[in-house]
């Protein structure tokens, strides 16, 4: 079982504003965390199919926000690649023809992916984003993506800022990112 660690934005908006794959959690809340799903994969008899789960692990221990047979999105498919050397779509084809895929596998690096976000009181339009290549060359950063464009008017609703690129950056461990 693989997992993302997200970092969240103040209350009460709970932006998404960086993650780190794998999680950042002791052995301990780890463990809990695999164990919870389990029991849940177990519950919902998936046996052939990728799953996406999200927990929020509280003192108490983890709590279910979603669960669906289906794999995550966005760039987690190359980010599970690098991270633990695995090819998630071509694991569920593999259990889809009835092959035996395999369970357990610890992570080789770590990898660091972070929103660079705005908003505007009032409504701004974004005149351009210089740069970005530089930025990537310099910080020797692993993905850097440009997601506003020019022109864009710049969100004022704090629960939804205007991301103006993502990026993300892969090491060995926190100290190499």
């Amino acid at each position: 079982i693989g997992s993302i660690d997200f970092i969240m934005g103040e209350e009460p908006y709970f932006v998404q504003e960086s993650s780190f794959i794998p999680a950042q959690l002791s052995r301990e809340e780890r463990n809990q965390c695999e164990n919870f799903t389990k029991q849940i994969i177990e519950i919902l008899s998936f046996q052939t199919a990728g799953f996406h789960c999200e927990l929020r692990l509280t003192n108490d221990g983890p709590i279910l926000l979603e669960i669906a047979a289906r794999l995550p999105g966005a760039g987690i498919y190359s980010t599970y690649d690098h991270v633990y050397g695995i090819d998630l779509i071509g694991m569920m084809f593999d259990a889809w023809l009835g092959n035996i895929i395999p369970i357990g596998f610890e992570s080789r690096f770590i990898n660091f992916h972070k929103n660079v976000q705005i908003t505007s009181e009032n409504k701004k339009v974004l005149q351009s984003l210089n740069n970005i290549q530089k930025v990537r060359d310099q910080l020797k950063i692993n993905h850097i993506n440009q997601v506003a464009i020019q022109g864009q008017v710049i969100s004022s609703d704090l629960s939804h800022p205007t991301i103006l690129y993502d990026y993300s950056i892969i090491g060995l461990s926190l100290i190499h990112i």
